[in-house]
């Protein structure tokens, strides 16, 4: 009845008298609870705790009850919204001039904030134009009830949640901790500070959830779905009713909601409460109350707008928990998830527009704030929603890096570049347009930006290549769960997205884009090109598993066809597989990098392994010695990468649970394979007793140890797979030796600067750790000295089983096998392209049409050529030596030739393949249906063997002549010069001397020649 007078009385009453008699009533019902906490109201009774156990929870449940009695009737008044002069906003509002105090007859002030700040001196006055203010002030009634409501709900909230963790900490036997919640947190209640009981506890929790429902359903939710105020104007000036104070309660709050359970009903309902205020309500005033927020108070340990961004952060990890899998309401609670995130991403846009620019904070002050907004950016852009949710996430994070600059962003964002790598490659390769573009643009900008600052993009290139494999094979993942993938073919189009946003990256051009400085450009296409070279390393990562590769649990085949398990498929004989993994090698160094590069090394190795050229594996072998040997100087300064827990961690990503088709939860098995191409498991086995960083996932970093004994065991592999070619001893000597002084030079190094600094640490323990690791040195180097050693020997007894070496017998085919030598070929196509030549979406093509390349004959074909029925029959005939080299080198070309004639032949649906010694001239033209394959046999260009011709050979020159990068041979010649005794000769250059990681090379350098009597 007294509520119901009070009620009526606004109806005669002015509102100024009436919100006075509210005022007091409030008043004096929370007057009782602050008596009986300072146990002022019950007397005779022996301590506090007896006065709270036995009366003072009741009467504090008592107190709070009646007020939220009170605002459950005054919140239902039919005029509930006109008593609060909701006024009409716009986005800028003119200045007023100063006026006096408030009165009856001058009802007209200016507006203050909290903080006493002119706010009509600052832009973001008073946002109504239609009304002055009045007496009572706008908003009085809504701020009043939502008030009340927020304390109780805050305060019985707080004391559960301090129990609770006082119950955890194992505190609840032993009564309040003076230590850890007296001295420390002053702002708890005094009812928080004793051990409650059970049912204590729960009146508590009843009482939170009763106030906060209360000022969701009765409050906010009735007032926003009043059948009278449903056009968009009245909507936001409803909203606006609240702003103020679910805000700022929210922020008062924080302390408590983060430790709340994420799917607990105070937390959810109090963060929807958030939810509608920054999306209904004028933008003005969001703007108004955010800046307010950057405003430093004093006696303040933290910004308040460092507590609205954990606001924020709540918001997305409380909302995300309710993606569900196979209810009934999925669709529902996924609209939901999606319009809160579009919401926190349009409030991050108003709270980076209004704190990025704050002049009174410090550089410190602008890094925590910009790392807050960082973090919760990457924690909306990886929870997979909808193209348009995205669309503003990737917007939100655009305008952050504008509005603050790349070099505060770079500062900020620190060791968790590798995760917005990664997040930003996922969605560039995403199947929506507007998503890859906008990743595309947040990539420029961030390069164009850190080059402007930097002046190189080094660091950023080398985190971003690095995690690309475990995005691609997360990826390549994600359509296998979903039961998308049926061959090798798939697998290479699920990537076709990220291969084209990488192409518009590379072809961002200066004079277009103001973003792309010049000088940048060269670098962004090296990017994007050792990008697309590592997407081709991790395609041929599966495709060396054999026949079928296991993708997260799904059997894909490799190998559509009847190729045989130990040969490549036709279809893949002209993919530049080689030059891709040397590209992504070469991306990496070895100073910054050792274990990266070194991955995609022994990549190169295995592909080289499967297809027989053991020569090439070995320089591989010693590529990869090399760069750990360089590494040993810069081991502290490697840089690992860590695990995204994003992507790991359930209980701050509820959403894994659904991935997989149907729902399941098919996490685990996704990021154990993508996990397998962050660093494979045969890298990682080398560094089984390196140290582990456990609490951030970063991946083991390599000790001196660990590259000692790399080095060792892959010095001893190199000799084994240069032994699968007869005649290598003296290149494998040359290799090793040169490997050999390295390590010495690095060993003397080492020892010299052992003891120039001890880093903090005591002289003794650096003394033994110095003394490990020369150890360790020395032995690897008497590892090495030991196989060159031997490597000699047999060298040595090589040079003894063909005679004394003062002579000069020159071998032939009677004395020594000529699987021992070495062949090259030059290799041209001519003609009609194929459609695979005209354009590539997948592993390009390493031939280019009309350009020569110089290639390496593997032992295989060379035995196959030396077994063919042509050469038996001509030794049985006793061919002249002479003619039976031509024999030879005709059935190299034939052996050599023979796969890539039948790749072709499959690649045209009509026309002629042909197999041609002569490439067509200047003059003649093949006809439109013929392609040509030229292939001749070349020779390298040695000084001893250069003026006697191609067909001698003595024992010394195969031991010592061993790599070259010039090539010969004779070309046709008419019939008139070959009477003068003239000879064509062809002189070809390649970049890199033979033998090596490659085994072909475009030539660089043609030279043509007459020569006499040659």
């Amino acid at each position: 009845a007294f509520l119901d007078f009070y009620i009526g009385l606004t109806a005669t009453v002015h509102p100024a008298q009436v919100s006075w008699l509210f005022f007091k009533y409030f008043v004096k019902l929370k007057k009782c609870e602050d008596d009986t906490k300072k146990g002022k109201m019950i007397s005779g009774l022996k301590s506090k705790c007896e006065v709270l156990s036995k009366k003072a929870s009741w009467r504090i449940r008592c107190s709070r009850q009646l007020r939220l009695r009170a605002v459950e009737k005054m919140s239902t008044m039919p005029n509930f919204v006109s008593l609060n002069f909701p006024p009409k906003y716009a986005e800028w509002i003119p200045k007023r001039s100063k006026s006096s105090n408030m009165s009856w007859t001058n009802q007209i002030s200016r507006v203050k904030i909290a903080t006493d700040v002119d706010v009509t001196q600052s832009g973001f006055g008073a946002p109504f134009n239609d009304l002055p203010e009045r007496l009572p002030e706008m908003h009085w009634l809504a701020e009043l009830l939502t008030n009340e409501c927020f304390i109780i709900c805050s305060k019985s909230s707080d004391i559960v949640v301090s129990q609770a963790i006082a119950q955890l900490k194992g505190m609840a036997n032993d009564g309040f901790n003076s230590k850890s919640f007296g001295t420390k947190s002053k702002s708890l209640s005094m009812e928080s500070k004793f051990s409650l009981s059970e049912a204590d506890l729960m009146s508590y929790q009843s009482t939170a959830i009763h106030a906060i429902t209360v000022a969701y359903e009765l409050m906010l939710k009735l007032s926003a779905t009043d059948s009278r105020y449903q056009n968009e104007d009245a909507k936001t000036r409803i909203a606006g009713l609240f702003v103020s104070s679910v805000l700022e309660n929210s922020v008062s709050s924080v302390h408590w909601l983060s430790k709340m359970d994420s799917m607990h009903k105070v937390r959810s309902i109090w963060l929807l409460c958030v939810l509608y205020v920054i999306q209904e309500a004028p933008e003005s005033l969001l703007r108004h109350q955010i800046r307010s927020f950057c405003m430093i108070l004093p006696k303040s340990k933290e910004g308040r707008i460092h507590r609205f961004i954990k606001i924020l952060k709540l918001c997305v990890t409380t909302f995300q928990f309710f993606i569900t899998s196979g209810s009934t309401t999925h669709d529902f609670t996924t609209w939901l998830v999606q319009e809160s995130f579009n919401t926190m991403s349009s409030g991050t846009i108003l709270l980076v527009d209004e704190s990025g620019d704050i002049s009174s904070q410090t550089q410190s002050e602008r890094k925590k704030m910009l790392q807050g907004i960082l973090d919760l950016l990457l924690h909306l852009i990886s929870t997979p929603l909808s193209s348009v949710t995205l669309l503003r996430s990737l917007g939100a994070a655009s305008h952050t890096l504008d509005k603050f600059g790349a070099l505060l962003f770079m500062d900020a964002v620190g060791d968790s570049l590798q995760h917005w790598a990664r997040i930003i490659f996922s969605m560039m390769n995403s199947t929506s347009l507007s998503v890859r573009s906008m990743a595309v643009d947040f990539i420029v900008s961030l390069l164009g930006g850190v080059f402007n600052e930097n002046g190189n993009i080094d660091e950023m290139c080398l985190i971003f290549l690095t995690v690309l494999p475990e995005v691609i094979g997360r990826e390549i993942a994600l359509y296998s769960v979903e039961n998308q993938l049926n061959d090798s073919e798939t697998i290479e189009k699920c990537l076709w997205p990220l291969r084209r946003a990488l192409s518009d990256v590379e072809g961002t051009d200066p004079l277009d884009d103001d973003r792309v400085d010049s000088q940048l450009s060269p670098f962004v296409v090296h990017l994007c090109r050792s990008c697309q070279a590592i997407i081709d390393g991790v395609l041929i990562e599966l495709r060396l598993q054999g026949n079928s590769c296991n993708v997260a649990g799904q059997i894909v085949k490799n190998y559509t066809g009847n190729e045989k398990n130990d040969s490549l498929p036709l279809s893949w004989v002209f993919d530049a597989d080689e030059e891709s993994l040397h590209e992504a090698a070469n991306f990496f160094l070895a100073e910054s990098a050792p274990m990266q590069r070194l991955r995609w090394l022994m990549t190169l190795k295995a592909l080289h392994e499967l297809k027989g050229q053991w020569v090439e594996a070995a320089e591989t072998l010693i590529l990869c010695a090399r760069t750990m040997t360089e590494a040993i100087p810069h081991l502290k300064n490697s840089w690992r990468p860590s695990k995204f827990q994003l992507w790991y961690d359930v209980s701050r990503s509820p959403w894994l649970t659904t991935i997989g088709d149907g729902g399941k939860n098919k996490n685990c098995e996704v990021m154990e394979f993508a996990h397998g191409f962050l660093e494979p498991y045969n890298i990682a086995s080398l560094l089984e007793s390196s140290s582990n960083d456990g609490n951030r996932g970063q991946l083991d970093r390599p000790t001196l140890s660990n590259v000692c004994q790399i080095i060792s065991t892959i010095g001893k592999e190199s000799i084994l797979k240069y032994d699968g070619e007869n005649g290598m001893d003296a290149l494998a000597y040359m290799k090793h030796e040169n490997l050999l002084k390295d390590v010495m030079s690095i060993v003397d190094e080492h020892a010299d600067s052992s003891f120039a600094s001890n880093n903090g640490i005591s002289v003794r323990s650096t003394v033994a750790q110095s003394a490990l690791e020369n150890a360790a040195l020395r032995k690897m180097s008497a590892s090495i000295n030991e196989m060159v050693t031997k490597l000699a020997e047999r060298m040595h007894l090589l040079a003894e089983e063909h005679g004394d070496k003062g002579s000069s017998r020159w071998l032939s085919w009677g004395t020594i096998s000529r699987e021992y030598d070495q062949y090259y070929v030059r290799v041209i196509l001519q003609g009609k392209k194929p459609k695979r030549f005209v354009e590539s979406t997948t592993i390009p093509t390493f031939l280019d049409w009309n350009t020569p390349y110089i290639c390496r004959v593997p032992k295989s074909y060379v035995l196959k050529a030396l077994n063919s029925s042509k050469i038996q029959h001509a030794k049985d005939n006793s061919v002249a030596e002479e003619s039976l080299n031509d024999i030879l080198e005709e059935e190299i070309c034939n052996a050599f030739s023979e796969p890539y004639i039948m790749s072709l032949k499959g690649e045209i649906d009509h026309g002629v393949v042909k197999l041609s010694s002569c490439a067509i001239d200047d003059k003649a033209e093949a006809k439109a249906d013929m392609m040509l394959f030229v292939v001749n046999v070349v020779y390298p260009k040695f000084a001893s063997n250069w003026l006697r011709g191609k067909n001698q050979h003595s024992v010394q020159e195969n031991q010592l002549n061993t790599e070259s990068k010039k090539f010969w041979f004779k070309k046709k010649m008419n019939v008139h010069m070959r009477d003068e005794g003239l000879s064509h000769i062809v002189e070809m250059t390649v970049a890199k001397k033979f033998p090596c990681a490659l085994s072909r090379q475009p030539t660089l350098i043609t030279k043509e020649f007459i020569l006499p009597g040659f």
